[in-house]
């Protein structure tokens, strides 16, 4: 579904949760008869499994802090995609809340065993322990799907609460046996990647943003931007919207980058719930067009360089065409020597008057775009007019596409003639094995869409790869967070 890892990362995970169950578990314990500092079995091995879970868990938490960050240097070493770390930052977590219970569980059998429940419920590093292991398992339960979809203000606020909490009791707790160095990693980390995206707010500064609601609840976000702002092709940036309800809140989107348009960073982005939602109503409460300060953290991502390649295949669903677009009309304005091939797949006809604009610019280039249309027996209410993307524009187009007739498929055609418009489902199998026996050079598979379309496209990427006597790449540009 796209929310699960994918085989690679399910192999790492499954190879690391191997390696802390056999260390935590099997690995190294020898208990004595005789033993002059845990009189008896249970107080010997029970403390050995306690401090042994609790070290690999010291181990751990400074990669949990690092994956979970938005300026992760081993991100930019490996070049993996933000929402692979956060896979993997997810399971960490997992494994980390296991481990903490077993040296919960042994450490008390141990205190049981020596009859010390009295003595270090005094001890403040006891105490703190307690607070520690109560705020993890907190923490991980607020960050669970049903909530990070359903209240995600609610798991933002009290899952950053209770891993301060917790990272500080965790600090206490472990001084005591002179393992603080790793907590206090963890805070560097977390301190750090707060201070570089407060210095990003501040250097991009608080802009005055033209919001318009466009076609299927889309709404675009036009950002002026500075000159010093290097924006760059698949990028995106996190946004705050600074609304008395909203300004604290950010949320990732990829933009448009375009180097005819100096001036402006486009946000194509569809409303759901939360911030996006009011968002939505504020707009359509102004009459569809509606001025916002805002501020953006950016730009991040990878720069996929698709113009290394002899075929640039792209392929985008729905409302994950601006990463893809901006790659393509990149290499197009760079007149690169790339064959550049642009499948977008819509459901209706109508969704094109949100992005036909952007389109245009392939008008009287070497690529044609293809549009897929699945539901080919929708109306097409199209307005036929192309005009400049700036904000004015879009909004008094917005108002003519509410109005406009409906139109044949021929007077679509012969409107829009540098489209290559198709109906039906995209035959994903087919189409990567015709692209990849269809080519005379190396080859880039870049997507973004739907988590299903996503995982469909790297199967077939990777079942049809051997068919291909070049190097074929695979670029996924969906980011799940």
């Amino acid at each position: 579904s796209g929310f699960l890892p994918t085989r690679f990362e399910s192999i790492v995970i499954f190879v690391f949760f191997g390696y802390c169950f056999l260390s935590t578990a099997i690995l190294g314990y020898t208990w004595q008869t005789g033993d002059q500092v845990f009189k008896t079995h249970e107080a010997g091995v029970s403390r050995y499994v306690g401090d042994r879970s609790a070290i690999i868990v010291s181990y751990i938490f400074p990669l949990l802090f690092i994956f979970a960050g938005r300026n992760n240097f081993l991100q930019w070493i490996t070049r993996w995609k933000q929402s692979t770390f956060v896979t993997y930052h997810k399971w960490l977590a997992r494994i980390c809340c296991l481990l903490i219970f077993v040296h919960a569980v042994a450490m008390a059998c141990q205190t049981q065993g020596l009859g010390k429940w009295h003595s270090r419920l005094a001890t403040y590093w006891y105490r703190w322990g307690i607070v520690g292991i109560l705020c993890f398992w907190l923490s991980a339960a607020v960050a669970s799907y049903t909530i990070r979809k359903h209240l995600y203000e609610v798991f933002v606020i009290t899952h950053i609460i209770f891993v301060a909490i917790g990272l500080a009791a965790a600090w206490i707790h472990s001084r005591s046996q002179l393992y603080e160095q790793f907590y206090i990693a963890c805070a560097a980390v977390w301190c750090f990647d707060r201070f570089v995206r407060i210095v990003r707010l501040c250097y991009f500064g608080i802009r005055t943003a033209h919001a318009t609601v466009l076609e299927e609840g889309t709404i675009k976000v036009s950002i002026p931007y500075h000159k010093h702002f290097t924006p760059f092709p698949g990028a995106h940036g996190y946004v705050h919207f600074l609304t008395p309800a909203n300004f604290w809140q950010s949320h990732p989107f990829t933009f448009i980058y375009n180097k005819e348009d100096t001036e402006h960073l486009h946000f194509y982005i569809k409303a759901k719930k939360g911030v996006t939602k009011r968002i939505h109503d504020a707009i359509i409460k102004n009459g569809g067009s509606h001025q916002i300060k805002v501020m953006l953290e950016g730009p991040y991502g990878n720069r996929n360089g698709y113009e290394r390649y002899d075929k640039a295949l792209l392929i985008a669903g729905g409302n994950g065409i601006p990463g893809i677009y901006s790659h393509a009309i990149s290499m197009i304005q760079n007149s690169v020597k790339t064959e550049v091939k642009l499948i977008w797949v819509i459901r209706e006809y109508r969704i094109l008057n949100w992005f036909k604009n952007e389109l245009a610019h392939f008008k009287g280039t070497k690529c044609r775009p293809i549009v897929y249309v699945t539901r080919p027996d929708s109306p097409i209410n199209i307005n036929p007019n192309l005009s400049s993307t700036d904000s004015e524009s879009n909004e008094k187009e917005t108002s003519e596409n509410e109005k406009s007739p409906s139109m044949s498929i021929d007077e679509l055609k012969e409107a829009f003639d540098f489209i290559d418009f198709r109906t039906g489902r995209v035959d994903i199998d087919q189409l990567i094995s015709e692209e990849l026996q269809d080519t005379t050079g190396t080859v880039s598979v870049g997507v973004c869409g739907n988590p299903n379309m996503v995982d469909h496209v790297r199967s077939a990427v990777a079942e049809k790869i051997d068919t291909c006597p070049y190097r074929v790449d695979y670029f996924e540009e969906l980011q799940v967070w």
